[in-house]
Formats: C-alpha cells, sequence, structure tokens
C-alpha cells in the first residue's frame, strides 16, 4: 500500500475519532445539566446551543483543515516522486537529468539545488573517469605497440626494414590511411632512407625542402598537422592537400620530427586519419611514441653499426661481410646473376710492423680500408677479413669486371704514399686474388676458397699483383683459419662518457667506486665482474639524449626530465638480447631506484632493488657530486660524503652507505 493511501486512511480515522469524541463529550454534558433541572436546565439548552454551533464550526475546521492538509501532501508526494525520478535516471545514467521545484517554499527549492549540484558533480567525476579511462586505454595500447615494436627491433638488424614496421605499427596507433618515414644523410637534408606502410622505397625518387612544405617538422623540429583545429560549428570540409616534395595527394596531415643524438634524423609522416582530422590528442601521442621508438631504434642501429663495424678501420667486419656474401649467393643462384669476390693481403707486412712499430701499421690498415672503399662502387661491400686481409663483394659483376677493379685498386694502393711519424714516406704495396659466380663457383664457401687460391697464386707469383681463379693454373691451397670477437659495448660507453666534457671518464671511475664497496662487503669475483660490466654500461641509455640537455646549465623542464629518466629502459630494451650483458640489465636498469621507493622506473624500495643496483646508485651519486657539473656545484669529498650519509634510507641504502664511507677514510680518496 502506497504511503499517501495510509496517510489518507489514517488522517480520517483521526478526525472521525476527534469528531465523535467531541459529540459524545458535548451530549454527556448536556444529559447531565437536564437531569440536574432548574436553572440547569436553562444552562443545558444554551449549551445545546453551543453544542451544535461548535459542531458546525468544528466540522469547518476539520474540513479546512483536511483541505489544506491534503493540498501540502500533493505537493510533498509530487516532490517525492520527482526525487524518485530524479535518482532513478541518474541510476541508469541519463546525464541530462534534473529537478525542477518552483512552489515558492524556499527548503525544498534548496533542497533541490542541492540535489541538481549534487547530480552535476557526479555528472562530472562519472566524465573525468570515463576520460582516465579512454586514455589508460590508450597508453596501455601505445605501450603494447611499442612493446611488439621492441620486440621486433631486437630480432632484426636491417635499419629500412625496421623502419618499415615502425611505419605500420604508427600508422596502426593514428588509425591513418598513410605512413611514411624519411631519414636523412648525416648533417644534410638529403633522403637517404624512404620507407611507407606500403614498401621500402628509392630515396632518390623525392625530394625535401628544408624551407618547404615540412619545415616545421625537419628544420624547426615541431609538429606539422593540417588541417588546424576549427570550431565546433565550423565547416570542415577541404580540399585534399597536395604534397608535391613526395608526389601524393592526401585529406589530411600529421608530420613530426625524429630526432636522436647519433647525428641521425628524419621526419614520420601520417594522412587520411580515419573517419576524421587529426586532433591535438592524436599529435601529443605521436610525439611520445615517436621519440620513445625512434631513441630504441637509433640506438639499435648505432649497436648494430658497432657489431657488424671494425672497430680499427670502420669498415664492416668479418661477421658481418659472411652475412652480406651468403645473401649475395642466394640472389645469384636464383636469379642467374653474376657475384666476384675480391680478398686483398699487405704484402710484407708482419715486417713493416716489427720496423715501424704497430701503431703506425694499423695507421696503414686505416688508409688501405679508405681507398678500398673509394676504388669500389656504392653497391659493392667492403669489409676487413682479419689482419691485414680485406675483402670486396661484387654484385652484377662477372670475372672480367672484377679484374679490372682489382688491377685498378692494385695500382691505386702502390701509387698512394704512407706518411710515417719523421714525415718521411713509403709504399705499401698489396697482393689480390679474386673470382666469380657462377664461372668459379656455384656456393660461398666455394668462392671464397677460389677467391684464397687465387690470392696465394698472386703472393707465390711475385706479390704487388691481381690474380683471378683460373682452374688447372693454381695450386690448391687450405684457408687461413680466423677469430673475431668486438668489443663493441665498451667502445659504446666511450662514446657515452665523451659526448659531454663534463663527463669524460665517468663510467671508468664509477667503476672504480663500485668495485671498493664491493670488495670490502666480500662480493666473489663474478659478480665483481658483473659489477664492473654494469658500472661501464650504466649510462649507455644518455647515447640518445640530446646533447643541449645533457649539458644544460639551468634547471631541466619536465618533458627534459622525462627524457633524462627515459635512459635506463631504452638501455635495458636494446642490451637485452646480448647474451653476454644479459645478467647485468637488472643493475642497469634499477640503479636509479630510491630506498624510499620513490625512484625510477619501476619505483621499488629497500631490498627489493638488486644489491649491485645499489651499490652503482652510490658509486655513481658519489662521483656525479665530486665532478664539475654545469647545473651544480662541484663538492668536496667530505661534503660528498655528509650528502650520502644525509640521505641514507631515503635515497640510499644505509648499510651500504657506511660500508662506502668507511672505505672512503681509509683510502682518502
Amino acid at each position: 500500500m502506497k504511503i499517501r493511501t495510509r496517510l489518507n486512511i489514517t488522517f480520517t480515522v483521526v478526525v472521525a475519532a476527534v469528531l465523535i469524541i467531541m459529540g459524545l463529550a458535548f451530549r454527556a454534558t448536556h444529559n447531565i445539566l437536564t437531569e440536574l433541572g432548574g436553572d440547569y436546565k436553562w444552562l443545558a439548552g444554551r449549551l445545546d446551543i453551543s453544542i451544535y454551533a461548535l459542531l458546525v464550526v468544528s466540522t469547518l475546521a476539520v474540513i479546512s483543515g483536511i483541505i489544506i492538509s491534503r493540498g501540502l501532501m500533493s505537493r510533498i508526494f509530487r516532490l517525492i516522486e520527482k526525487l524518485n525520478t530524479f535518482t532513478v535516471n541518474m541510476a541508469v545514467g541519463h546525464d541530462n537529468s534534473r529537478l525542477d521545484v518552483k512552489n515558492g517554499s524556499d527548503e525544498l527549492e534548496v533542497l533541490a539545488s542541492n540535489l541538481n549540484r549534487l547530480s552535476d558533480s557526479y555528472k562530472e567525476k562519472i566524465v573525468s573517469l570515463e576520460d582516465a579511462i579512454v586514455k589508460r586505454q590508450r597508453a596501455v595500447r601505445e605501450l603494447a605497440i611499442l612493446n611488439e615494436l621492441m620486440g621486433f627491433v631486437t630480432t632484426e638488424f636491417k635499419f629500412d626494414i625496421i623502419l618499415k614496421n615502425f611505419v605500420e605499427r604508427t600508422k596502426d596507433l593514428i588509425k591513418s590511411g598513410f605512413g611514411a618515414a624519411i631519414i636523412f644523410a648525416p648533417d644534410s637534408y638529403t633522403p637517404s632512407v624512404y620507407v611507407t606502410s606500403d614498401d621500402i622505397q628509392d630515396p632518390s625518387t623525392i625530394s625535401i625542402d628544408p624551407e618547404g612544405f615540412f619545415k616545421a617538422p625537419i628544420k624547426d623540429m615541431s609538429p606539422l598537422r593540417l588541417p588546424a583545429d576549427r570550431p565546433e560549428n565550423e565547416d570542415i570540409s577541404q580540399e585534399p592537400v597536395k604534397v608535391s616534395e613526395l608526389n601524393i595527394e592526401v585529406n589530411n596531415i600529421l608530420a613530426v620530427p625524429l630526432i636522436s643524438s647519433i647525428n641521425l634524423s628524419g621526419m614520420l609522416f601520417l594522412a587520411n586519419r580515419a573517419g576524421d582530422n587529426y586532433k591535438q590528442e592524436d599529435e601529443d601521442i605521436l610525439m611520445d611514441f615517436a621519440f620513445q621508438a625512434f631513441q630504441t631504434i637509433a640506438m639499435h642501429e648505432e649497436i648494430t653499426n658497432l657489431a657488424v663495424t671494425d672497430g680499427l678501420t670502420g669498415i664492416n667486419n668479418h661477421r658481418h661481410f659472411q652475412e652480406r656474401l651468403a645473401e649475395e649467393v642466394e640472389i645469384s643462384k636464383r636469379y642467374g646473376r653474376n657475384l666476384s669476390l675480391l680478398i686483398l693481403d699487405v704484402d710484407h707486412f708482419k715486417n713493416f710492423n716489427d720496423i715501424y712499430g704497430h701503431q703506425v701499421g694499423d695507421s696503414v690498415l686505416k688508409t688501405i680500408a679508405s681507398v678500398l672503399s673509394q676504388q669500389i662502387r656504392k653497391t659493392d661491400f667492403p669489409a676487413r677479413y682479419g689482419g691485414e686481409e680485406f675483402v670486396a663483394v661484387m654484385p652484377e659483376t662477372d670475372f672480367q669486371g672484377a679484374g679490372i677493379l682489382a688491377e685498378r685498386l692494385r695500382a691505386r694502393i702502390a701509387k698512394t704514399p704512407f706518411v710515417l711519424p719523421d714525415n718521411e714516406k713509403v709504399n705499401i704495396t698489396v697482393s689480390i686474388g679474386f673470382a666469380s659466380m657462377p664461372e668459379n663457383a656455384s656456393e660461398k664457401t666455394e668462392l671464397i676458397e677460389m677467391a684464397d687460391k687465387a690470392l696465394y697464386f698472386a703472393k707465390e707469383h711475385g706479390r704487388n699483383v691481381a690474380y683471378g681463379f683460373e682452374a688447372g693454373r693454381i695450386p690448391g691451397t687450405e684457408e687461413k683459419p680466423f677469430d673475431a670477437s668486438p668489443a663493441a659495448m665498451e667502445n659504446l660507453a666511450s662514446i657515452v662518457d665523451a659526448r659531454s666534457p663534463y663527463t669524460k671518464g665517468h663510467s671508468e671511475e664509477v667503476s672504480k667506486l663500485a668495485a671498493m664497496i664491493a670488495n670490502a662487503i666480500g662480493l666473489d669475483e663474478g659478480e665483481l665482474e658483473s659489477l664492473k660490466l654494469a658500472s661501464v654500461l650504466h649510462d649507455i641509455g644518455t647515447i640518445h639524449v640530446p646533447e643541449r640537455i645533457l649539458n644544460k646549465p639551468g634547471e631541466l623542464t619536465e618533458e627534459e626530465v622525462k627524457v633524462i629518466r627515459a635512459h635506463p629502459k631504452l638501455a635495458e630494451m636494446v642490451l637485452k638480447k646480448y647474451p653476454l650483458v644479459e645478467e647485468v640489465l637488472p643493475i642497469i636498469l634499477y640503479h636509479h631506484e630510491r630506498y624510499d621507493g620513490k625512484g625510477y622506473p619501476a619505483g621499488i624500495a629497500g631490498e627489493e632493488i638488486p644489491l649491485h643496483a645499489r651499490i652503482l646508485a652510490i658509486a655513481e651519486a658519489f662521483n656525479a657530486m665530486i665532478s664539475p657539473r654545469p647545473y651544480k656545484k662541484r663538492l668536496t669529498v667530505d661534503e660528498a660524503v655528509k650528502e650520502l650519509e644525509a640521505n641514507a634510507g631515503s635515497q640510499f641504502d644505509p648499510q651500504l652507505v657506511k660500508v662506502f664511507t668507511k672505505v672512503v677514510a681509509e683510502i682518502k680518496i
């Protein structure tokens, strides 16, 4: 039964009871006075008239009360019905639900106003929560795509293929119909790599003017978005955008710069967004994603170059030569194309080293590598084969063409004077052997063997000559074994330290300080070696931090801090594929964590932080404090020790700080 019905019944019963009781009371009084007689009888008559008058008045009063109370009850119940409807609408998520009460009652209007404010606050919180959920979903999706890209990067070595995958994933992230990436040659705006979401393109087919259409992303280093944001009520229809520099016509454009600190730069270009024009939010997402992804791609390319480049001469190393030759042999066999291989050996190089020393010998090898690179075509592949031997893989080159190149190269080296430290000039000669497919061989190992036999024949017949393999003329001989083990990681650490005048020798000093702590707490030899390696590589991620940030004299901006704090994760993503450094990755990744859990990148605390990472954190901080930096004054050793002690338990492991300060006091740094 509804409350209104119950109240109506109750009110009627109460009123009826009151009237009956009043009537009975008056009637009883009248009867008593009548029985008394005399003057009381007159009084009873008067009372009888009063009773009827009182009954009439009471009845009118009761009727008025009923009318008034029912009116008030009706208003109250209408408000209750509105409140019920209002709460139901809020519960089902109707954003336009409002409570409108205007009945002259201040209390009810205040109540309605408060409930409307509550509804508005509720709606604002729902909108904020929905926005947060959408942003969270986008962030998770962005991280997922970035993680997939990082996985692909660690399994692929070809830069153009990695870049194409990067474009495809970026196009998927921003939901675009077309994507492209352009990488420029060092110190120029000449495209060296051009890939689209469709294929790897020829960079010579496009021409980019730094003052032209793409001035913003390639020269001003700022995003380009066309058409720009417009008011909601403005007509957004527009003519297609013609991009003559790329020979395409698109509906809308979003382009951002690709920046790294290793002289690798370019532009990422998206077009034809699905459903609508690009928004500011798309621009922000693309800038963030492109920065993180390209930093990793650039670092991967740098490490790959170090891994495939000979450390002395700067040309390709033995391992990369074997990979490239295998690819070219397969192409030659599949399509029936010519392929030639040239092997070059420096004549009497051991004697030269014995007379002039290995440093002069190294200088000779660098010069020969330079001449070799200059004399061959761009499509040819030069490499250091080992020791004083060099090779050149020559696709689309027959036996006769290989002979012409071999003789030209031999003559050029013979005519090149080598200047010794005392300005004395000497001439160096080389012997060259070459072989070709399909004339001399049908497999990779056979092609190397035939070219090596030709080289042996040249050395046995006077040296300073070039011979091609000819069956029946050259006696068999075994190929000389070669074993290569490049130290690419240490070289890269030296590059990192050399990028700033303030960090020269930083990695080496940090390694020494960390070793002091490790020895003091009794770490074994294996753990000590891991810590030393991590100390050498701990800042490898900063190779992609722009030098203007590394050497900035003032306080860093929020965005610059984000760039700095990204370096442990970038280092971990790229280095994890190298087995020799896999075990030290947690040290590199977590050496910026704080003991109180307020560090980065994971925010772990206390004993959760690997012991070696806690040691490295103290060693690095101490070295940074006693070294000159552009953003702060250099501290003395005593001041740096006091700073470590002041932050023990918050930033640093308090027990390790005690060990370190004791060691510092004993050896007197």
